[in-house]
């Protein structure tokens, strides 16, 4: 294992430092790491890299009536954002 900043990781690959990246095919695709190495797996995991944070303070000055469905529609919008980043994550991984 060789930790690096993910603006190492072509040079790495292209000098053989490193022989492979653990990421996600859409990853792989636009930042175009499959012309360096030569195979792929396709694993069903990736990296949470996002957050909404807000201080209990704030979260209590929120009337409670509107706790519910603003809860409900982060969920919602969290779903939606998963299932389509793995289906571009799907579309990125072609055998």
């Amino acid at each position: 294992m060789v930790p690096l900043a993910s603006t190492d990781i072509v040079q790495q690959l292209e000098t053989h430092g490193i022989e492979a990246v653990p990421t996600t095919a859409l990853f792989a695709e636009t930042a175009q790491l499959f012309k360096l190495a030569g195979y792929m797996c396709d694993v069903k995991w990736a990296p949470f890299i996002g957050a909404t944070i807000i201080s209990k303070a704030t979260w209590e000055k929120i009337p409670a009536a509107q706790r519910g469905p603003m809860l409900a529609a982060a969920h919602k919008s969290g779903e939606a954002l998963k299932n389509d980043i793995r289906a571009q994550d799907a579309r990125a991984f072609r055998p």
